[in-house]
C-alpha cells in the first residue's frame, strides 16, 4: 500500500513533537576570463568556476552565514514534521514548533540565495547529525538538511529532478525504506551528489 508522504509526515511530526550578515564574497577574481572561443569551453569554466565557489565555503564557520546555519541545525535543532518537503498543499494554522517556521530558518533564508546556494551545496557529503529530527524516523544529517534548506530556497525537491523522479511516489515499507534513508542514500554518492549540485545551481541562475 502506498502511503501519501508528505501529509503523513506533517501529522506525526505534529503528534510526535511538542518542542522544537551575508557571507562576504571570497571568490572575486576566481571567474575565468570572458574571452572564451567556443561554447563548450565557456560552459566547462562556469562549471569549474561553480566548482571553486562551493570549495570557498567549506568549513568557513566564522562568517554570518555559517553561524546562522550552525545555530539552526546544530543548536536550536528541532522537528521537521513534514515541511521538509515544499508543497502546494495547504499547511496547518499551529506550526510555530517546526524548524522550517522558526525565526531562526526566516533569519537563515533572508540571506542572498545565491550566497545560500554555493554554502549549502559545501554540505552535501556532511553526514555529522544535527539536532533535527523528521519524525517519525531519523535524526537528519547535516548534508540532509542542506538539501531541506534549499528546497525551500528555490522551491523544488530532491526527488523533482529527473533523474530522481522514481523516487517520488516510491512505496515506504519502514523506517529503513523511506525517503529520508532514500536521500541519505543518495547523498553518499558523488555522481549523484554533482547532479543536485548541478541542478540546484541551475535553479539559482534561472530565479535569482
Amino acid at each position: 500500500m502506498k502511503f501519501q508522504i508528505y501529509p503523513l509526515f506533517i501529522i506525526l511530526g505534529f503528534i510526535s513533537c511538542t518542542h522544537s550578515k551575508e557571507i562576504e564574497s571570497q571568490t572575486e577574481g576566481i571567474q575565468e576570463p570572458k574571452n572564451i572561443i567556443d561554447a563548450s569551453a565557456n560552459e566547462e569554466t562556469e562549471k569549474q568556476d561553480s566548482i571553486k565557489k562551493i570549495a570557498t565555503y567549506s568549513n568557513t564557520w566564522l562568517d554570518s552565514i555559517a553561524e546562522q546555519w550552525n545555530l539552526l541545525v546544530h543548536v536550536q535543532g528541532g522537528c521537521l514534521g513534514g515541511q521538509q518537503y515544499v508543497t502546494n498543499k495547504q499547511a496547518p494554522e499551529s506550526r510555530e514548533q517546526l524548524l522550517f517556521s522558526s525565526n531562526q530558518w526566516q533569519k537563515f533564508a533572508a540571506n542572498d540565495p545565491s550566497e545560500l546556494t554555493y554554502f549549502l551545496l559545501s554540505k552535501l557529503s556532511d553526514t555529522s547529525k544535527t539536532r533535527a529530527h523528521t519524525c517519525p524516523f531519523l535524526t537528519a544529517s547535516e548534508g540532509e538538511m542542506s538539501i531541506y534548506a534549499l528546497q525551500h530556497i528555490h522551491q523544488k525537491n530532491w526527488n523533482d529532478f529527473p533523474p530522481f523522479k522514481e523516487y517520488k511516489n516510491r512505496e515506504i515499507t519502514g523506517a529503513n525504506d523511506q525517503p529520508q534513508v532514500w536521500l541519505q542514500e543518495i547523498l553518499a554518492d558523488e555522481k549523484h551528489r554533482q547532479v543536485l549540485r548541478d541542478g540546484y545551481i541551475f535553479e539559482m541562475t534561472k530565479n535569482y
